[in-house]
């Protein structure tokens, strides 16, 4: 009897702690370099975060036109309200948006549009993390 009394308390003991292992999670923003080719003045490779959206793909590299927006350049609003699209054309290279992260002091894009900003046209959200 002590013997089944024994397995059944380790088996409650082996449930809780696999419970408690899946309950634990961690955010971690992955790191990668950001290579410049053209224009000359910002040519170089710059430290960058990955936004992933979906499956990432490791171990991969990117090719596309990217571009820092004239006006709304930390992204606190939505770019429909600049008139501002940034959809690729069919053929071409895809769009990549390069935006500042915002004031972290100030909370400046959390005030604004929760720190999100959608392109419509591209069913296309970005957060700041």
């Amino acid at each position: 009897m002590e013997l089944r009394t024994f397995h059944h308390h380790l088996l409650q003991v082996f449930m809780l702690l696999s419970l408690i292992s899946n309950c634990y999670a961690r955010f971690v923003v992955e790191k990668n370099s950001l290579t410049v080719t053209s224009p000359e003045k910002i040519k170089g490779t710059h430290d960058s975060a990955i936004g992933n959206f979906g499956i990432p793909q490791y171990g991969g590299s990117m090719a596309g036109v990217v571009v820092y927006p004239k006006e709304n350049q930390k992204a606190c609003k939505s770019f429909d309200d600049f008139w501002i699209s940034f959809k690729s054309k069919p053929g071409s290279l895809p769009t990549f948006v390069l935006v500042d992260r915002g004031d972290v002091e100030t909370n400046e894009c959390l005030e604004n549009n929760g720190g999100c900003w959608q392109d419509k046209t591209v069913n296309l959200t970005a957060c700041r993390v």
